[in-house]
């Protein structure tokens, strides 16, 4: 039996609507809520029928994203694991679904305040016993890349735009800050350029949204988190490339923050 318990409209298009099918919650834009209804009905994943689609792309971060479409819509699905030192032994299981509206309710948030995520499409989360596992579909940007297949290629070669690039970087961290909004994974991974050329911020899911702006203690944890991420992808560049990338991102978050930007495009702005 199927029950409509709440309704959220996000800025970036659509309303979601609250559904219980077999056990499964999930959160859905009306355009896939019937596809979903049958994939949780037959006791399936919206992973699992991504990854049968011929047509479908392997992505990997840390764990394996899926593109393909969901119905009719292109969708970018991952299931949710948790990180860090215990993550072999807690993989995908949770104790609530905090982190699955999280993804929905800082999305929101940041798009109503200009900074741009890709449109959430569902989430969706099964609970057995104390344990809840589940997934989250955003919509899927073709010929979008992250900043760290970017600045990093291999073999090694710093782009020539590479200050643009760590510049909007670090104007999106700024904004975030500003807002009170701390990412729980702040990588160059979670930092998408698009075609039309914004730069889209990535797996919310671990965002924790405060009292604006954030704490300087929390902006310095967040900011040498993405250090290390610069520094860790970087290692097998030249050591002076990615200290030129550590010094300009540092320089230009400092601008950033100490003076707003006035609307110029992200992905145009210089360190």
């Amino acid at each position: 039996m199927e029950t409509h318990a709440s309704h959220a409209a996000p800025p970036n298009g659509g309303t979601l609507v609250e559904h219980r099918v077999a056990g499964v919650t999930f959160l859905c834009r009306q355009t896939v809520a019937d596809e979903l209804r049958r994939i949780y009905a037959g006791g399936g994943s919206v992973f699992e029928e991504v990854r049968d689609q011929e047509s479908s792309l392997v992505l990997y971060g840390r764990q394996p994203l899926l593109a393909g479409k969901l119905g009719g819509e292109p969708v970018l699905v991952k299931r949710l694991y948790h990180g860090g030192m215990l993550a072999s032994l807690t993989g995908d299981r949770f104790l609530s679904s905090r982190r699955f509206r999280t993804q929905l309710e800082c999305a929101e948030f940041l798009a109503a305040n200009g900074l741009p995520t890709p449109e959430t499409l569902f989430v969706a989360w099964r609970r057995r016993g104390l344990l809840v596992r589940g997934e989250i579909g955003v919509r899927y940007i073709a010929r979008a890349f992250d900043a760290a297949s970017h600045l990093f290629p291999s073999p090694p070669a710093l782009p020539a735009d590479w200050r643009q690039r760590i510049g909007a970087v670090a104007t999106v961290t700024a904004r975030l800050h500003r807002l009170g909004v701390e990412h729980g994974d702040l990588n160059l991974r979670n930092f998408l350029f698009v075609p039309w050329g914004d730069i889209h911020i990535l797996d919310l899911d671990k965002a924790h949204h405060r009292r604006p702006p954030l704490l300087s203690s929390a902006r310095r944890r967040n900011l040498a988190r993405l250090e290390r991420s610069v520094r860790k992808l970087g290692r097998e560049a030249p050591a002076r490339d990615v200290e030129a990338i550590v010094s300009a991102l540092h320089t230009a978050y400092r601008v950033e923050y100490a003076q707003p930007g006035a609307g110029t495009p992200l992905a145009t702005r210089r360190a």
